[in-house]
C-alpha cells in the first residue's frame, strides 16, 4: 500500500524501481517506524503539480532523526502521486 503513493518512474537513490521498493520492503519489514511532521507547507504549481515540505521526525528502532523532506507530487489519474523526495537532516 505505501509504495502506491509514489509514481511509477521514482526511483528514489536506488538504480532502478526494482531495486528502491526492495530496500523500502526490508525497511519497512524490519521495524516499527514512527514518523510525526511539522510546519507542513503545500505549494501548488498549476492543477497537476505541487511542492510539499515539511519538518520530519523519523524514528524506527535505536534510530532517531530530524530534517526537512521535500515530496514533488504530480496528479495522475486522478491520485497524487509522489515524483522526488529529498531529505535534509536538521543540524543539532
Amino acid at each position: 500500500m505505501y509504495l502506491r503513493f509514489y509514481d511509477p518512474g521514482f526511483e528514489g537513490n536506488a538504480d532502478s524501481r526494482r531495486q528502491w521498493e526492495r530496500q523500502r520492503r526490508a525497511r519497512l519489514a524490519r521495524e516499527k517506524i514512527t514518523v510525526k511532521i511539522e510546519n507542513l507547507r503545500i505549494d501548488l504549481a498549476g492543477e497537476d503539480r505541487a511542492e510539499v515540505r515539511f519538518v520530519q521526525h523519523y524514528a524506527a528502532g535505536r534510530i532517531q532523526d530530524v530534517g526537512e523532506k521535500r515530496l514533488r507530487l504530480r496528479r495522475s489519474g486522478g491520485a497524487w502521486r509522489i515524483t522526488r523526495e529529498t531529505w535534509k537532516a536538521r543540524k543539532p
